[in-house]
């Protein structure tokens, strides 16, 4: 499991992507979107993105 996390850990941002973008559509279309959601996501994304590159350092 812990070569798992290594192998893959720095590609885990784009997981809250996809539930952005779902979230986007849902809220363009007008069904149940919510935009605080959607904020959420794109933060996490940025979030995991950047501690994947290095741009924010980790514990």
């Amino acid at each position: 499991m812990k070569g798992l996390v290594q192998k893959y850990g720095k590609y885990f941002w784009v997981l809250p992507l996809l539930v952005s973008f779902r979230e986007l559509y849902q809220i363009i279309y007008g069904t149940k979107g919510d935009v605080v959601d959607f904020i959420f996501f794109v933060g996490l994304s940025y979030y995991f993105w950047g501690m994947s590159v290095g741009k924010f350092k980790g514990e």
